[in-house]
């Protein structure tokens, strides 16, 4: 490479992210690692190679964390340069995904991102050296990992060694001016994220099916799903069994319009006339909407409606045909 000044070497460090070999070639002429937005560094390599030319992480640092949550070496080199773990990044989630202005996800995110791979190893190293599992999400993030092993190894340690509560609400630390899916109880989110094993794990430990967050949402509404996510069946029944409430559980499944959800709660001893008044209540209100219909939009709302109706119809039509022959303990639950 021809003689290069210092200030040349740094303009051209942008463009040479993607090949270590050129970029440590600039860096030798001289080129400030620190002209690097720390954003833009997403690998290992890149990262422990800046560092070995200076690149001062100690004041941003905390905001990449997250991102080498399963590379104890990269953690602890970004912790002994002097990042300081106790600092929150709060314009982004624990999945990365950046916040509106005004929105806030205040958990300590490394801890969530090493609660969802179950390495309980490397979250007490994590805590040994200041991180707070108060202030993570970490109950809530173990769900995400799908080795049932591990995934229920983690919950007893998380709850033993540090207290965490089985029911803390992710509102309390994190805000997104919307309902997020996953929101709630640890038990909420372990639904949501159709972990089986820790749903029969946190029940096992005590957690209640009837506890909601602040946004209302009960454990049992989660495993029935609304329009922005999919359901788990398989979680309702655990839920029943430990208590949850069976008719309010039949009024959330009439509202979705799903039988084999109904048929579930029944079986758990679910008021039929209750769910027949949602049922009913559902199609006088579709009935009158359609009633009501601008003549100018019913030509285009008219498959959505008639779906509608034949949903409704089909509800009332199994709630008044129930007999209350469901046996919850031998049944194969629908899937």
């Amino acid at each position: 490479m021809a003689h290069i000044e210092k200030s040349e070497a740094s303009a051209l460090l942008d463009h040479s992210l993607d090949n270590l070999d050129i970029l440590r070639c600039l860096l030798d002429y001289g080129a400030d690692a620190n002209e690097i937005d720390l954003r833009d560094v997403q690998s290992r390599d890149l990262l422990i190679l800046l560092l070995e030319f200076g690149y001062d992480v100690a004041k941003t640092g905390h905001t990449i964390l997250q991102d080498f949550a399963g590379d104890r070496q990269v953690l602890d080199l970004l912790l002994d340069r002097g990042v300081d773990i106790k600092k929150i990044e709060t314009g982004r989630t624990a999945d990365g995904l950046a916040l509106y202005p005004g929105g806030y996800d205040n958990s300590v995110k490394v801890l969530n991102v090493v609660a969802a791979n179950a390495d309980i190893e490397l979250f007490d190293h994590l805590v040994s050296r200041g991180a707070e599992p108060s202030k993570s999400l970490a109950l809530h993030y173990t769900s995400k990992c799908k080795v049932p092993e591990r995934a229920v190894a983690m919950l007893p340690h998380l709850l033993d060694v540090y207290e965490m509560d089985i029911h803390a609400d992710t509102d309390d630390l994190r805000n997104f001016f919307h309902d997020s899916p996953d929101s709630g109880t640890p038990l909420c989110s372990a639904v949501y994220y159709k972990n089986l094993a820790v749903v029969e794990e946190l029940l096992k430990r005590g957690a209640d099916p009837d506890r909601c967050g602040a946004t209302g949402h009960l454990p049992t509404s989660k495993a029935m799903g609304d329009a922005l996510f999919e359901g788990f069946l398989p979680a309702l029944a655990p839920l029943l069994e430990a208590g949850a409430d069976p008719t309010l559980a039949l009024r959330h499944a009439v509202r979705r319009g799903n039988v084999d959800y109904a048929k579930t709660c029944l079986g758990y001893g679910g008021d039929v006339k209750a769910g027949l008044q949602i049922a009913h209540e559902r199609e006088a209100r579709r009935s009158r909407e359609w009633a009501n219909m601008p003549a100018d939009v019913a030509d285009d709302e008219a498959p959505r409606y008639e779906a509608q109706r034949e949903r409704n119809i089909a509800m009332i039509d199994f709630l008044k045909s129930w007999k209350g022959d469901f046996d919850h303990d031998h049944a194969e639950l629908p899937k």
